[in-house]
C-alpha cells in the first residue's frame, strides 16, 4: 500500500507546483477610461473635470494608478473645411501634451486597508472617499472661436496608459463655451473630416 501511495503523493506534489494560470500582460492591468468627463468655460479658460476609473481593463480592482496626462489639439470646425481655412501653419495640430495630473487615491486606500489588517479589522469594504477620485484641470492657453479636443488619458506604474473611450469637442467662447462629449471611434472619424 505504501508503494502505491507514495508515488501518487510525489505525481500528484510535481503535477500541481508552477501552476499559477495563464500570464496578464500589462496592457490588461491598465486604467480603464474616467467618468463623467466634462468641460466648462470660464473667463480663465477651459475647466475639465472627471472621477477616476475604479477598475482596469480587465474589470479588476486597480491596483495602481499614478495620475492623468491632459492631451489638447486645434480641431477644424466644419466652418473650416467649408472655407477652406486651416489653423496655424496651415495644418491640423497633433495632440500636445498639456498637463500631468496625479492621483494617490489607490496607494492611499492600499494603506488603509493594510493598517486595518495589522490591527486585526476588516479592511474589504474600504473604499476611498469620492472626494479623492474627483479631479479637475483649467486650460488656460485657449483663444476664442476655436475649437479644440481634449484627452484625459488615466496611467499607471510603468507609465502604461488606460483606455480613452471619450474626447471632449470645446468651442471656447469664454463663458458661453460649447463642449460635447465625442465616442473614439465617431473621433476616428471626424479626424478625416477635421
Amino acid at each position: 500500500m505504501l508503494r502505491i501511495a507514495i508515488p501518487l503523493l510525489l505525481a500528484l506534489a510535481l503535477s500541481s507546483c508552477g501552476k499559477y494560470g495563464p500570464p496578464v500582460p500589462p496592457e490588461a492591468l491598465s486604467p480603464a477610461a474616467v467618468h463623467e468627463l466634462r468641460a466648462e468655460g470660464a473667463a480663465e479658460g477651459v475647466k475639465l473635470s472627471w472621477r477616476s476609473p475604479e477598475a482596469d481593463l480587465r474589470g479588476q480592482d486597480l491596483k495602481s494608478l499614478d495620475g492623468y496626462r491632459i492631451y489638447r489639439k486645434l480641431s477644424f470646425g466644419i466652418e473650416d473645411v467649408a472655407t477652406g481655412t486651416r489653423p496655424e501653419g496651415g495644418q491640423e495640430s497633433d495632440y500636445e501634451l498639456l498637463a500631468t495630473i496625479p492621483d494617490s487615491h489607490v496607494a492611499d486606500l492600499k494603506k488603509l486597508k493594510d493598517e486595518a489588517l495589522a490591527a486585526g479589522k476588516p479592511a474589504r469594504r474600504l473604499k476611498a472617499p469620492d472626494s479623492a477620485k474627483e479631479f479637475s484641470f483649467t486650460d488656460p492657453k485657449v483663444a476664442a472661436g476655436k475649437t479644440y479636443l481634449y484627452r484625459v488619458v488615466p496611467f499607471n506604474q510603468g507609465d502604461t496608459e488606460g483606455r480613452v473611450t471619450k474626447l471632449l469637442k470645446v468651442t471656447f467662447n469664454g463663458e458661453q463655451t460649447a463642449s460635447s462629449l465625442v465616442a473614439v471611434s465617431e473621433a476616428e472619424d471626424l479626424e478625416d473630416l477635421f
